[in-house]
């Protein structure tokens, strides 16, 4: 056999190498994917190979590693967390979809998705996801450009059962002939949901306009055209396709697990033997795709593309060396660091000053291995758009400003610093998330001691490096895109993209930029650019106050401060020992709560204070420092988190600025246009976005639908919000909590810091706003119909919620999660998987002050009232599985809660997100989780029946219960083809209800075949009688059709405020 590793490791010699001497250590190696040999480091024991150095990791990581390899070439990290609550697995199989053959787009993704559909050990189609499900677990998967990642998480005690289930995918999968048929309606259902997504066309079309030559060009998600009935016509059998694409990709040495569990890793090291020692090896080199997918026929080009939104991007796209190999050096980093910047002298700062961008980000991109590309993006204004060539001339200036100047030692170390203490201070993620991170890094070429720190930590300055890694960045190097929703002058769309029908037009790129670009090289950039001065944010004391492990954790924080304004809460950490904190404050006011005028003045307001900051915040928040401002539901949300040291600095320039705004009427039209085109954008969300959005809107008292916001927006002037900032902070109530590496005294100063430069008056109690809900009639059952504004989005979608009366009644809310447990997978297979009613489909328990209920979402190219009876069926089926289970199945369902509810706080964040949540509320109860979980193990099955009987079974007379119907304009084809078949052939009528027309296009289609014709009168009431129904589909006996939102709104019962469950006491002895 073929050295597999010099094949490699002579293929892959990137087009740049470092000019700094490596040492051995640091140098790129391929041998951990040779499974004949064992790489440098391992030693081989009984059962496997271990590595014997040493794995460097975060010094705030007390857990232990082990990184082994089984003789099947398969190489695992082993993570032993003797105090997780949720063990966790993933692997990272190295294929993707740019290695699907060329005429099965979407075959690796469709490949993903059957791997859950059961396998030879484990044939039930929902076997694995039922296990997750009974024991406090879930799952997931994605398809990349040349990876595809599954994971899990589960509670510890089911890892072995989880990974036995989980190994079969890689080992014996069914692809049974049955799921393959259905399951292509997925993937089908998962590509229709994005066509109508900018982020998903505009990807594709890159692709789809790159070379041939090259595996760029891919489609990767696939449809049923492309998997299913053009195979089939082609005489393809799509599951023995499947069957050779997974033995011939699948194969262990090209995949990477990473595990993370209770047990020792002597254990985790047994039960990975035993699960996955039986996957294939076939000694495959990984795919590399090495090449450019632009040549010189795509690049010195202009792609000016059509967006579905209204809105307004530039793109630079730079061809740029593989940055596999370059791990140590990281020359993208540092390059994405200066073109990125947003302080002073910056692109986007210059570019902000001339009114014509409002945003940017710069860094390498949609790459493999082989390959790379270095993106500049821009969200312009209109001027901005209408300057496009000058917005990217002076990119072009400012990369020349930076190849004219030597790369800066001092700005690379303090890249280096920033990344070191991130490094040295990293909390634990969630299990399944970090197992999914390392998987993938493992597939790196790095020393195997890197595999954790290498993403994180630049080893070697190397200018030289730097500086022909720059050198890609030139206008001759470059294809630029515009995306907009209407066309430019001289830019009209003439052609559509394949897969998604994104209109286009290529032209070539402007001499006149090019030459002036490449003119500028010799010229001055102007006062206006300027690389980045030092960071003056980096922390200097990184100390940990009152450290003192091993003593009790306390699990609340404690009231440290109240007057008549305000009222403050406090915790000091005492278990993750970062030296970081998080500062919230909520300003009640009511002078937010006075109607869509002031709502809209709010939102300009906190985006024009976030605008004006940006310069000076932005070093803030490359130093692991950040703020937000927000428009909460009774007041300003302020928000900072980050390391501590310079934490009050931060505070107390925004509290300044919120004080002390003066608006330039400049930045005020470009922010309103800003918010005009959000309003506008969200008529174009998904459909089952809008069932959520109007479900919200009919269910809470202090809601405003972005419709309603933009007929009041342009009544809205400058003069408006500069006259409303100081009603805002006339009179209001503080809220706050201060947790995390802070002192009680600081917390103090920084509470005192707000009540003295913001200087309320106090509110009275009664005038101090709360949050509350609307509730539904019991005993009734209603339905909000909806047609979705997007007329070209061809998928409906319902939320079907049954109310059930007051989160604050704990019998009932616990009821109403424990039946979320139990139906949650069931609905899952029986919708999802078996029926195939769509992608989109779940069911969530919903709460809210004063309410909560049991909610079942579903988007679907069928109707909403077809979807609707299948979730009133499903439910039906509900019961009878309800009245069937077992004592043990409920059992393990109920332990399944109870081990959510006692899931721990993974970090600080986590923690701080918890006691906010219980703060805000006003509940103040900061041991529901432990209470509930009590109360959880008391509940019976005959209980959880007669519950779901009462509240949500459609046979109950008590239930209260909303339908959301989203409905599209897209007429469904087995309604529409009826009605041709009565006035042309079959074939005809076929073809044009396969289209989904509009009810429009059905009637203009129908008025063109009538022409002069006299129709029978049987023919003529028929028609009539089906066009009338489509117009107007009838309401079910029993359902009170809402015709009117806000009436309907302005009518039911306001639900309770929140009651604290204790009274907040002060504890000034603290």
């Amino acid at each position: 056999m073929t050295d597999l590793v010099s094949v490699l490791e002579q293929a892959a010699t990137p087009a740049l190498t470092p000019s700094v001497d490596l040492p051995a250590h640091l140098r790129p190696s391929y041998s951990h994917l040779n499974p004949d040999t064992l790489p440098p480091g391992y030693v081989q024991r009984n059962k496997w190979a271990v590595f014997g150095g040493e794995i460097e990791k975060s010094p705030n990581d007390d857990r232990d590693y082990r990184l082994i390899r089984l003789a099947n070439g398969l190489e695992v990290m082993l993570i032993s967390d003797p105090q997780t609550d949720k063990a966790a697995a993933s692997i990272s199989v190295r294929v993707g979809h740019l290695s699907d053959p060329a005429d099965l787009p979407g075959l690796a993704h469709f490949c993903e998705h059957l791997l859950f559909m059961g396998t030879e050990k484990y044939p039930k189609e929902n076997e694995y996801a039922a296990y997750l499900a009974a024991n406090a677990g879930r799952s997931n998967a994605s398809t990349g450009l040349e990876e595809t990642v599954y994971h899990f998480d589960v509670h510890p005690e089911a890892l072995t059962g989880a990974l036995d289930r989980f190994a079969q995918f890689f080992i014996a999968p069914l692809f049974d002939a049955s799921c393959t048929e259905r399951e292509i309606q997925a993937v089908d259902s998962e590509n229709k949901k994005n066509l109508q997504s900018d982020m998903w066309r505009l990807f594709q079309l890159e692709k789809s306009l790159s070379s041939r030559e090259h595996w760029y060009w891919r489609f990767g998600t696939g449809n049923l055209d492309t998997l299913w009935t053009q195979p089939r016509k082609r005489g393809i059998d799509i599951r023995d396709e499947l069957l050779k694409f997974h033995k011939r990709h699948y194969s262990a040495n090209l995949m990477k697990l990473c595990i993370i569990g209770r047990g020792s890793l002597d254990e985790l090291s047994e039960m990975t033997h035993e699960c996955f020692s039986q996957a294939k090896n076939t000694s495959l080199a990984p795919p590399t795709f090495f090449g450019s997918p632009l040549t010189s026929k795509e690049l010195q080009t202009l792609v000016a593309a059509k967006t579905v939104k209204d809105t307004r991007s530039l793109d630079l796209t730079f061809p740029f060396p593989d940055q596999t190999t370059l791990y140590a050096t990281k020359p993208a980093q540092l390059l994405g660091h200066y073109v990125g910047h947003e302080g002073k002298g910056s692109i986007l700062s210059h570019l902000k000053a001339k009114g014509w961008a409002d945003s940017l980000s710069a860094g390498q991109g949609q790459g493999a291995t082989g390959f790379e590309l270095f993106k500049v993006s821009l969200a312009l204004t209109e001027q901005g758009l209408a300057h496009h060539q000058e917005v990217a001339l002076a990119i072009f200036k400012y990369l020349n400003l930076l190849k004219a100047t030597p790369p800066q030692e001092w700005a690379w170390k303090e890249v280096q610093q920033l990344s070191e203490i991130a490094f040295r201070f990293m909390e634990k993620p969630p299990p399944q998330r970090e197992v999914t991170t390392i998987c993938g890094q493992m597939q790196q070429p790095v020393p195997r001691e890197w595999v954790l720190s290498s993403p994180w930590l630049p080893k070697v300055f190397d200018p030289k490096l730097i500086a022909e890694s720059m050198a890609s960045l030139a206008v001759e190097n470059c294809r630029v895109s515009i995306a907009c929703h209407d066309p430019l002058p001289g830019l009209d769309w003439d052609s559509k993209e394949q897969w998604y029908g994104t209109e286009y037009k290529i032209t070539p790129l402007s001499q006149s930029l090019i030459s002036q670009s490449q003119r500028s090289v010799n010229e001055e950039p102007g006062d206006d650019l300027a690389l980045p001065e030092p960071n003056s944010f980096i922390p200097a004391n990184l100390d940990i106050f009152e450290q003192q492990k091993g003593k009790a954790i306390v699990r609340r924080p404690t009231l440290i401060h109240q007057s008549p304004i305000s009222q403050v809460w406090h915790k000091k950490d005492d278990r993750w020992w970062v030296p970081r904190a998080t500062v919230l404050f909520v300003l009640k006011t009511p002078a937010m709560l006075t109607g869509n005028e002031a709502v809209l003045k709010t939102n300009l307001y906190v985006r024009l204070i976030t605008d004006s900051l940006t310069e000076y915040s932005y070093d803030a928040d490359l130093a692991g420092l950040s703020y937000d401002l927000s428009r909460a539901d009774n007041g300003l949300m302020i928000t900072i988190g980050g390391y501590n040291d310079k934490l009050p600095v931060l505070l107390k320039v925004l509290l300044e600025r919120m004080k002390t705004l003066e608006i330039d009427q400049q930045r005020f039209d470009l922010i309103k246009d800003q918010l005009r085109r959000n309003y506008v954008n969200a008529r174009l969300r998904q459909p089952w976005e809008h069932a959520q959005v109007h479900m919200r809107h009919v269910t809470t008292e202090t809601n405003h639908l972005a419709e309603d916001l933009l007929r009041v927006l342009p009544n809205i002037t400058r003069d408006d919000v500069q006259s409303f900032i100081p009603v805002l902070y006339e009179s209001f109530a503080l809220e706050g909590l201060v947790h995390g590496n802070v002192l009680k005294s600081t917390a103090l100063d920084m509470t005192r810091m707000v009540e003295n430069m913001l200087a309320p008056k106090a509110l009275a109690p009664a005038d101090i706003p709360k949050m509350r809900c609307l509730l539904l009639p019991k005993a009734t059952q209603h339905l909000l119909r909806l047609q979705a504004p997007d007329p070209a989005q061809l998928n409906s979608a319902i939320e079907y919620h049954c109310y059930f009366g007051d989160d604050a009644d704990q019998r009932l809310r616990v009821n109403l999660r424990l039946l979320g447990q139990l139906v949650s997978e069931p609905c899952f297979n029986q919708l999802r998987t078996q029926e195939q009613l769509g992608y989109i489909v779940f069911s969530m328990p919903r709460a809210s002050i004063g309410m909560c209920g049991l909610s079942f979402l579903v988007q679907s190219e069928r109707s909403a009232p077809y979807v609707e009876g299948r979730i009133e069926h499903f439910l039906d089926t509900f019961k009878q599985h309800l009245e069937s289970m077992s004592e043990g199945d409920f059992e393990k369902q109920r332990t399944s809660l109870q081990n959510k509810y006692l899931e721990d706080h993974k970090n600080l964040n986590s923690e701080t997100s918890e006691y906010w949540a219980h703060i805000h509320s006003g509940y103040y109860d900061f041991s529901r989780k432990a209470r509930d979980a009590e109360l959880l193990a008391t509940l019976t099955k005959r209980e959880a029946l007669e519950f779901f009987m009462t509240h949500v079974h459609p046979s109950s007379s008590t239930r209260a219960q909303l339908s959301i119907h989203i409905n599209s304009q897209r007429l469904q084809a087995d309604s529409v083809e009826p009605i041709l078949t009565l006035l042309s052939d079959a074939e005809v009528s076929s073809e044009f209800a396969q289209s989904r027309p509009t009810l429009a296009e059905l009637e203009s289609k129908v008025a063109a075949l009538i022409g002069d014709t006299k129709l029978p009168g049987d023919v003529r009431s028929k028609l009539d009688a089906a066009l009338n129904e489509l117009k107007q589909e009838p309401v079910r006996e029993g359902i009170i059709l809402i015709e009117d939102e806000e009436a309907f709104r302005a009518k039911i019962e306001r639900g309770p405020l929140a009651t604290p469950v204790e009274e907040p006491k002060l504890q000034s002895h603290l």
